[in-house]
C-alpha cells in the first residue's frame, strides 16, 4: 500500500475565507505610499494608544483594558510620524509616533501586550523592527503612541479594534509563519467586512464603522427603510437634526440616499453625516436579524423542493 496523497486543503492555508494566498510577501522593505504624507501639516483625527489599562489589570478584563487604552484624539501631522509596515501591507497608510513617557505620577507606558502588538505592526517581514524602535530590546518601556493616517482620513477607536482583532484571529488560528499568507489587502478587506457586519448586529453599538474606504457595509449600517437623522452638514445646516428614511446607497462614494419631507426630497449624504435616532441601534440589529432569518427560511424551502 503506497503513501496516501494529502488533500489539497492541507497544502495551503485555509481559514474563514474560500480563497487563500499561497505565497507570503517577499522579505524586504515595505514600499511607502508614492504620494508620501498627503496630510502633512494638517490637523487629523486619530487615536492615542496609552497605558491606562495597566493600572487596572486586576479589576478589568482584557477587552475593557484595551478599550481604556485607546482614545480618539486629534493630531498635528508632521515629519516625526513613522509609516507602519504591517498596516501598509494591509492597504492602510497608517502612521505611529512615540509620545513622552512622562515622569513621576504622570509617567505612562504601554502594557506589555500592547507594546508587543505595536512592535509587531512596526516589524518588516525579514528585516525586523526599525533601529529607532529597537534600541534596547523588548524590555524597554514604550510610551503612549499617536496613531493617524497619512492621507488625512479619520482613524478611529473602531478602526483600531478591527485591526487588533484581525491579528488576534491570526494568532489564535495559525502559527506565526502562516500569518504572512493573510497579511495583504484582499484578506484584510474580507476581515473588515466581516467585523463591521458583526458589529451591526450588536444592539449596544450605536454607529458601527471601521475602515469605510475598505468596508463601507452601508446596507448593514443603515438598513433600507430605517429612519435616520442628518448631522454635521456644513453646506446645508438647515438639514441638521431633520429626520429622513434610507432609500438607497452609493458605496463607491460612501453616500447614503435619504428621503426627507418636502421641500428637500431625496438627498445623497456622506455616511459620516447620517446617524440613528434614539433606539436606532436596537432597531438596526432587529432588522438585520429578521432579514437573516427570512433568508435562512428561504434557503430551507429551496432545499425541500
Amino acid at each position: 500500500m503506497g503513501w496516501l496523497k494529502p488533500a489539497e486543503s492541507l497544502l495551503e492555508p485555509q481559514g474563514i475565507w474560500e480563497e487563500a494566498h499561497r505565497d507570503p510577501p517577499p522579505d524586504g522593505p515595505v514600499p511607502e505610499p508614492a504620494e508620501g504624507i498627503v496630510a502633512l501639516g494638517q490637523r487629523v483625527r486619530g487615536v492615542r494608544i496609552g497605558g491606562k489599562g495597566a493600572d487596572r489589570v486586576n479589576e478589568l478584563d482584557l477587552e475593557a483594558r484595551k478599550a481604556l487604552d485607546c482614545a480618539d484624539h486629534e493630531w498635528d501631522l508632521d515629519n516625526t510620524f513613522d509609516f507602519v509596515p504591517c498596516a501598509l501591507l494591509l492597504g492602510i497608510p497608517l502612521l505611529f509616533k512615540r509620545l513622552d513617557l512622562g515622569e513621576g505620577a504622570e509617567r505612562e507606558e504601554l502594557r506589555y501586550e500592547t507594546k508587543m502588538y505595536v512592535y509587531k505592526l512596526m516589524t518588516t517581514p525579514g528585516l525586523g523592527l526599525p533601529l529607532t524602535w529597537n534600541q534596547n530590546g523588548a524590555g524597554t518601556p514604550l510610551p503612549p503612541i499617536a496613531v493617524c493616517r497619512s492621507d488625512g482620513e479619520p482613524f478611529t477607536s473602531q478602526d483600531w479594534a478591527c485591526l487588533c482583532e484581525f491579528h488576534e484571529y491570526l494568532d489564535e488560528n495559525y502559527v506565526a509563519k502562516e500569518h504572512l499568507w493573510y497579511t495583504n489587502k484582499a484578506e484584510f478587506k474580507k476581515w473588515a467586512v466581516i467585523w463591521v457586519k458583526g458589529q451591526c448586529h450588536k444592539k449596544e453599538v450605536e454607529l458601527p464603522c471601521a475602515f469605510p474606504d475598505i468596508a463601507p457595509c452601508l446596507e448593514d449600517r443603515f438598513p433600507l427603510g430605517m429612519k435616520v437623522k442628518a448631522e454635521g452638514l456644513a453646506a446645508k445646516p438647515e438639514l441638521n437634526g431633520r429626520v429622513g428614511v434610507v432609500t438607497k446607497y452609493d458605496e463607491a462614494r460612501l453616500r447614503v440616499g435619504v428621503e426627507f419631507a418636502p421641500p428637500y426630497g431625496l438627498l445623497s449624504l456622506k455616511h459620516s453625516n447620517v446617524v440613528h435616532l434614539e433606539g436606532g441601534a436596537a432597531e438596526r440589529s432587529d432588522r438585520l436579524l429578521k432579514d437573516l432569518e427570512k433568508r435562512g427560511k428561504g434557503m430551507g424551502r429551496g432545499k425541500s423542493s
